[in-house]
């Protein structure tokens, strides 16, 4: 969910289910994400986003970013706080056939490297998109996953 202040300034609450055991061995089962950002349209953003995973408070994560995008590339770095890793990630976006294609590449320093592929279109108001995603952890044990969603801008 986000609410956009119209002046530049938007938060957002994001959430999802996951399946993992923090260090301690505590079932993640829930994240939710919270975001603070500024930007000026398209062109870039600073924020700041609380990675907070119920019942497995000892994975949970803060990191400041910013962001610049021109023409379809889009550039990230992100900061992490106390401890967390940094990240860099890259992304191209283009529109096939009215399908909004997006390509990501991310390094979480010292951690992960992921990939994705994301197509989404809205048809009436709904969004659907549907996306790969394959994480490369430095212990080689990789995941690969999709993911299907449908939002409803209001």
């Amino acid at each position: 969910m986000d609410y956009d202040f119209d002046n530049g300034f938007k938060l957002r609450v994001w959430g999802s289910n996951v399946s993992f055991k923090n260090t301690n061995g505590k079932d993640a089962s829930i994240e939710m994400d919270l975001y603070a950002m500024s930007y000026n349209g398209a062109d870039y953003e600073v924020g700041y986003i609380s990675y907070q995973y119920l019942n497995a408070t000892t994975a949970n994560f803060e990191e400041v970013y910013v962001s610049a995008s021109h023409k379809g590339f889009g550039l990230t770095q992100y900061k992490g706080i106390d401890g967390a890793n940094d990240n860099l990630e890259i992304s191209y976006n283009l529109e096939l056939s009215e399908i909004d294609t997006t390509l990501v590449y991310g390094d979480y320093k010292d951690s992960n490297k992921y990939y994705s592929i994301t197509l989404a279109k809205s048809i009436g108001e709904l969004d659907y998109a549907i996306a790969w995603n394959k994480l490369e952890p430095t212990n080689g044990n990789s995941e690969d996953y999709v993911v299907f969603s449908i939002g409803k801008s209001f």
